[in-house]
């Protein structure tokens, strides 16, 4: 009996981890797993006030840091995090955003190259 319990507890600390992995897509909000989330997030950061602080290109400002290689420093849960909670200078957004946008955002950041995925400027009114 002792025996069946500790092959029960080794297979599940095992598969346990792989199920949730494997379940996470459909457990995930549609837009995240949406092919589009990436560029809906570029339209989050052009005209939500994120370009102010960031940058255009995500090269960051003197307000922020550069942005633009985030996911090889962050991951998709810390960018979220770091968005809704804000903190380490950055306010938070998590009043602001809904979160649909915060996905797109994370998405957007996630991916290889998201300053090519930024819409082109929005020329002032003169």
């Amino acid at each position: 009996m002792a025996l069946h319990r500790s092959r029960t507890l080794v297979v599940s600390l095992f598969l346990a981890p792989a199920l949730s992995v494997a379940l996470l897509p459909s457990l995930m909000h549609p837009a995240q797993a949406s092919s589009d989330a990436p560029r809906r997030g570029a339209e989050v950061f052009a005209t939500h006030g994120c370009v102010f602080c960031h940058g255009a290109q995500l090269a960051g400002t003197e307000r922020a840091p550069r942005i633009v290689d985030v996911r090889k420093r962050l991951k998709a849960d810390q960018i979220a995090h770091q968005i809704h909670d804000g903190g380490k200078g950055m306010p938070a957004f998590g009043d602001q955003l809904k979160p649909e946008e915060i996905e797109d955002l994370v998405a957007f950041l996630r991916a290889r190259h998201p300053e090519k995925l930024l819409p082109p400027a929005i020329p002032k009114p003169q």
